[in-house]
């Protein structure tokens, strides 16, 4: 019971894998006895009558409860200390995908406001075509700047979601 103590003032708030890690191995050798001492109470109970024999039974419920205390804060133990260890690898793998995406983000930005820069200048090509009229051969000018204006528009934003992806 006194390692029973020891382990559980040890394993704390039980957030820490490599405490819980001692914290087990703290009643692992216990664990051990107690099987071996359950073994030396069955041959020693073997043959007892009367008042011996009640106290073996009482001693024998007495470690098998003390066992079962221990068995279950060994399970306890080693369940927190599997979550501790995959909140470690969990905030790991958040702290690698954050750091990749803050060194992505500039070239997505620039990536994102060439595209913008491109659309804008289709749209003012657009316009000019509108603002035409009747002149027939400006009119065409500018619908062709507008398509070429479109495609590079459309080649930056295909850039930038491949980028993305």
């Amino acid at each position: 019971k006194q390692a029973m103590q020891q382990a559980t003032t040890l394993a704390g708030n039980m957030s820490n894998s490599h405490v819980l890690s001692q914290a087990e191995q703290i009643l692992l050798p216990h664990s051990n006895a107690m099987i071996e001492v359950q073994k030396k109470l069955a041959e020693g109970q073997r043959g007892q009558q009367g008042e011996v024999a009640r106290s073996f039974v009482q001693l024998a419920n007495q470690l098998r409860m003390t066992q079962g205390n221990l068995t279950n804060l060994q399970n306890k133990y080693r369940s927190a200390r599997t979550q501790a260890e995959q909140q470690v690898k969990l905030a790991d793998a958040e702290l690698r995908e954050t750091k990749a995406l803050e060194d992505l983000l500039p070239e997505v930005t620039q990536r994102c406001l060439g595209a913008e820069e491109c659309m804008e200048k289709a749209v003012a090509t657009h316009e000019a075509i509108a603002a035409a009229g009747e002149n027939l051969d400006h009119a065409q000018k500018v619908v062709d700047e507008t398509e070429e204006a479109v495609k590079v528009a459309e080649k930056a934003l295909g850039e930038a979601r491949v980028f993305l992806n």
